[in-house]
């Protein structure tokens, strides 16, 4: 990527941690400043279908050279239960931001994403497996096509700057 590590892993966890109609996300808890408690609600592309809601925790790791962003679902959260009228998303994975050289950084990640969770009340509306399998993998190409479109606009917005500075 063209841009600093310590740049782009502050864009990613504020990507992550601000909301935003482009994030959709809304902290439930902050445990100190590299540990929140996320909702992230994404909307299926099937309009008869509830919403997905995904909530993890997410922890930033500073290790030298290198920064590690790492999530983890919460589907069952007795304190704050998730709403009777959504699916339960079960995603988890890790971004690693790792120093190229002064102006630019290696970017990996991983994520899995496991099958829905739908609630007893909305079992009626659970579509059979092969349309859930279609209605996930739109949901996250479209997810996945507007981070990218966003977090693009941040770097380069943020790299106009820098030249600008110099």
């Amino acid at each position: 990527m063209p841009i600093d590590f310590k740049s782009m892993a502050d864009i990613l966890w504020r990507f992550k941690t601000t909301p935003s109609p482009a994030s959709q996300c809304e902290i439930i808890q902050t445990f100190d400043p590299d540990t929140v408690y996320v909702r992230e609600k994404v909307m299926l592309p099937d309009p008869n279908m509830p919403m997905v809601e995904m909530r993890c925790v997410l922890r930033r790791y500073f290790e030298g050279n290198r920064i590690v962003l790492a999530w983890k679902a919460i589907s069952d959260d007795l304190m704050i239960p998730h709403g009777a009228g959504s699916i339960i998303g079960n995603r988890s994975g890790w971004s690693v931001i790792q120093e190229k050289n002064e102006m630019e950084c290696f970017f990996q990640g991983c994520f899995t994403l496991s099958t829905l969770i739908f609630p007893s009340k909305l079992q009626s509306c659970k579509p059979t497996p092969g349309t859930l399998t279609e209605i996930l993998l739109q949901a996250v190409q479209d997810h996945g096509v507007k981070f990218g479109n966003s977090l693009k606009e941040i770097v380069d917005t943020h790299r106009k700057k820098l030249i600008a500075s110099n």
